[in-house]
């Protein structure tokens, strides 16, 4: 979260990968970066609750169903990912962007 409120959201780092350095500082590069670490964070502080509510209530649910959820949100996140980086690209090609 913190790297969000400062203005330099983590995915920043995994964009500018794929990116040219000319594109570093684009405001719109930036503010899709931090959405979709938005949504990241927001994945990860559900399972976090999940995790904590596994310790508050052991045995009520089968293990399954807790790595389901965890396995469930990562994978979510990664296809969130790849299809809002895909809808970026497509809004930026229909633009002229980049």
């Amino acid at each position: 979260w913190l790297t969000i409120l400062v203005g330099k959201p983590f995915t920043l780092q995994y964009a500018r990968e794929d990116l040219p350095k000319e594109r570093w500082s684009d405001p719109h590069l930036v503010q899709s970066c931090r959405f979709i670490a938005i949504v990241w964070g927001l994945l990860m502080l559900f399972s976090t609750f999940v995790s904590c509510f596994k310790v508050m209530r052991p045995g009520l649910f089968p293990e399954i169903v807790y790595s389901s959820i965890s396995i469930g949100t990562i994978m979510g996140g990664t296809l969130f990912t790849q299809f809002y980086k895909k809808y970026e690209r497509s809004l930026e090609a229909g633009h002229g962007r980049g």
